[in-house]
């Protein structure tokens, strides 16, 4: 649901994109405002599961039978609508299933670097041979 503020921002965005995007710190020439509406995720883990007496952890599993080269980004965007939604931290696993489920992608871990070799993003999970 936008906040107060959320509308009037956007429609000054529009205005001078490029501007916004130095005023930020961002050296560019080019910017264009896309649409952010992220409400339209319709996604579903293959299960998430609340720990422990207290439930103040969980445990994301995803069962794969066959390769994904994407399921570090899959993870990704599934552990951090679990994390949102729950408000717990949130571990997330991946189940092979078969030898043909396995392959480069499955290193346990997501790195996002930037233009300048910056690490935007990193997220880790357990890839589980079976």
């Amino acid at each position: 649901m936008p906040k107060p503020f959320d509308n009037i921002t956007r429609h000054l965005l529009s205005f001078d994109t490029p501007s916004w995007a130095r005023f930020i710190g961002i050296e560019t020439t080019q910017a264009e405002l896309c649409n952010a509406d992220l409400s339209t995720v319709t996604s579903q883990a293959d299960a998430v599961v609340l720990l422990g007496a207290e439930k103040r952890k969980a445990a994301h599993v995803e069962i794969q039978a066959s390769y994904d080269s994407k399921i570090g980004e899959r993870l990704n965007l599934y552990n951090a609508l679990a994390w949102r939604a729950l408000d717990v931290p949130v571990a997330s696993y991946v189940v092979l299933l078969r030898p043909e489920a396995d392959g480069p992608a499955m290193t346990g871990v997501l790195r996002q670097v930037g233009d300048e070799g910056v690490l935007i993003r990193e997220f880790h999970y357990r890839a589980i041979r079976v």
